[in-house]
């Protein structure tokens, strides 16, 4: 193989590389936005967010996908430092990109928690936990009442 067909083929590898870092910070700018509007309890943002979100994935993975048929074509990459730092930084991106995601679901699973125990009080629906008779079966007559008996 030829030098210029070696630079060639880095250069090609190095590309799709940047975009795949440029695809995930994008993703890492939306995850951000997500976690503020989910802080601020703000549907509109997190509704426009989710969208541009689900956008990112979409071109992170289609830029993954091609850079990984890329990498199984060229079989004559030399890797160099460049290379590496770059694979380095979308690791870490990568890493971060996950640790956000992660935290929003947290934060979702824990707003979640408190809406619903907040309408079971609102409805006066029982506590959580079962109340068991004298004989071990579960009770029919806890002591909770109905608070907005018409939802």
């Amino acid at each position: 193989m030829t030098h210029s067909q070696q630079t060639t083929n880095t250069d090609r590898l190095t590309g799709g590389l940047e975009n795949q870092i440029t695809a995930l910070e994008n993703l890492h700018t939306c995850l951000e936005d997500e976690h503020r509007a989910l802080q601020s309890r703000d549907p509109e943002m997190l509704l426009a967010v989710t969208e541009r979100k689900m956008a990112c994935l979409g071109e992170a993975n289609r830029i993954a996908r091609q850079q990984r048929e890329t990498e199984s074509a060229e079989t004559s990459i030399v890797i160099d430092r460049d290379i590496d730092r770059r694979r380095e930084h979308l690791d870490t991106l990568t890493r971060t990109c996950r640790e956000l995601n992660d935290a929003n679901g947290a934060l979702i699973r824990r707003q979640r928690v408190r809406v619903e125990t907040t309408l079971r009080i609102l409805r006066g629906d029982p506590a959580q936990t079962d109340v068991y008779s004298p004989t071990g079966q579960q009770s029919q007559n806890g002591p909770a009442r109905r608070i907005l008996a018409s939802i």
